[in-house]
């Protein structure tokens, strides 16, 4: 993409996503993106769900689905000029490092936006026909 002279602000992600919905996209500061209500169940029986009983004392929760996997980072502090660019790239832990360029190009560097968490289940009885299982923390 080209840019003319100027200031400018960056935020960049992968658009190959089914799940995630975006909020107020024309506003860097409010940008955000989110996934929308669903039931525990959902993995397992797709949306026609929402017929299984909550647990005792959790009907009132709130549950939504699992994002895709997103990579994506942000410039802020951008100046294009005749002489080159000049930038702040925000790294994966929030830093951000400065960037000074003769080059008139601006090199962003994803990171992963989503948690991926990993969990073990042991010492279950009785899962020998078990087919698929759904869990919440």
């Amino acid at each position: 993409m080209e840019l003319g002279v100027g200031r400018y602000r960056v935020v960049c992600y992968n658009n190959d996503t089914e799940i995630v919905e975006f909020s107020a996209t024309g506003d860097f500061a409010a940008h955000g993106v989110f996934t929308r209500e669903g039931n525990v169940l959902e993995p397992i029986y797709g949306n026609g769900a929402n017929y299984a009983p909550r647990a005792a004392g959790a009907e009132g929760e709130r549950v939504v689905v699992c994002p895709d996997m997103m990579w994506g980072c942000t410039a802020t502090e951008v100046e294009v000029t005749e002489a080159g660019v000049s930038y702040v790239c925000a790294t994966a832990q929030g830093e951000g490092s400065r960037v000074e360029s003769a080059e008139q190009v601006i090199t962003l560097w994803p990171h992963e936006l989503v948690c991926t968490y990993t969990y073990e289940v042991r010492h279950v009885s009785n899962l020998r026909h078990m087919a698929q299982m759904s869990a919440r923390r």
